[in-house]
């Protein structure tokens, strides 16, 4: 939207900077320069946060966009007593949307993007997601340039992301989570396992030790490794949760036996394994690219918040 005076109008994105959040939305931001002047803050970045938040640069916005952090992190951290409605009426929630937000303040104000909650990118849209995710891979290993690329063979260990590694997971994420299941599958299957918490690699480096990918959660808004092991091209199995229910694709099972089925099924045969790499990846790269999803989900809902303020 161009205002009357001839100007875009201008979008602030606050998240954080370095792992999937901020890679998905440094690409929403590319998608969308062409029509609004977008500004990225990192909430890793203190003067990024008191100069939005403190310093009031918030004001200067006629959209103020994130993940779902923006609806506590400003109030928790004390940026401010209580957000003004003119901020409320700014904010538009794309990632791990619809939760069951405590904060009464926010319950009926937020508003949030309909459709998918990760999108990918593409080499149209950022040049660098060539080099984060692999998406000129022919079959990507993780972890090596691109002229070292190879097809996969075998799956000979596995890991996830996120909580599950965290030591300090607790029983209760345990139960959602459920590491122990991970363990199990990769006993059965003959496969090594690890557990990926607070890495200090980016992007498809992440992934650079292990052969695939496995959600073994009970429920998930994503998690974003599904998407960005599609993307790399590196095998990738979950649970019916998240992503993992929208992608067709995708294989998924429900105990530890289903699992290791599939596991030996696909090690059965490196022909079978690296076709089904290539379908998941062609149907993220389809379906979840920004060239979809900006005009599909984000244009439209900022255009409505736009025309209502």
């Amino acid at each position: 939207m161009i205002a009357m005076n001839g100007k875009k109008k201008r979008i602030a994105i606050w998240t954080e900077g370095g792992w999937a959040l901020g890679k998905i939305y440094e690409g929403l931001k590319d998608s969308l320069q062409f029509k609004y002047d977008v500004d990225f803050y990192n909430w890793h970045d203190n003067n990024a946060n008191k100069k939005l938040w403190i310093d009031g640069a918030w004001r200067d916005y006629d959209i103020i966009m994130g993940n779902t952090a923006v609806t506590f992190w400003p109030e928790d951290y004390g940026f401010f007593k209580k957000m003004p409605k003119e901020l409320i009426d700014k904010m538009i929630i794309g990632i791990w949307a619809n939760l069951n937000l405590d904060n009464n303040h926010f319950k009926e104000s937020i508003r949030y993007t309909e459709g998918p909650t990760f999108h990918c990118l593409t080499p149209e849209i950022q040049e660098s997601a060539k080099l984060m995710y692999n998406i000129d891979a022919t079959i990507a290993k993780p972890g090596t340039s691109t002229s070292e690329f190879f097809p996969f063979k075998k799956v000979d260990k596995i890991e996830v992301i996120g909580l599950n590694g965290d030591p300090r997971i607790g029983g209760e994420w345990s139960k959602i989570k459920r590491p122990d299941m991970l363990v199990d599958i990769a006993q059965k299957s003959n496969c090594q396992h690890s557990f990926i918490f607070n890495s200090s690699e980016h992007g498809c480096m992440i992934y650079k030790d292990i052969d695939m990918y496995v959600c073994t959660s009970t429920s998930e808004s994503g998690p974003a490794g599904i998407m960005e092991c599609a993307m790399s091209k590196i095998p990738v199995i979950s649970t019916k949760v998240g992503y993992a229910k929208t992608l067709k694709s995708i294989k998924t099972f429900t105990t530890v036996d289903e699992a290791v089925d599939i596991i030996n099924e696909l090690n059965s045969s490196p022909v079978l394994l690296n076709n089904y790499v290539d379908e998941l990846y062609n149907e993220v790269i389809k379906e979840y690219d920004w060239v979809t999803a900006a005009p599909k989900y984000w244009i439209p809902l900022i255009e409505s918040v736009l025309n209502k303020s």
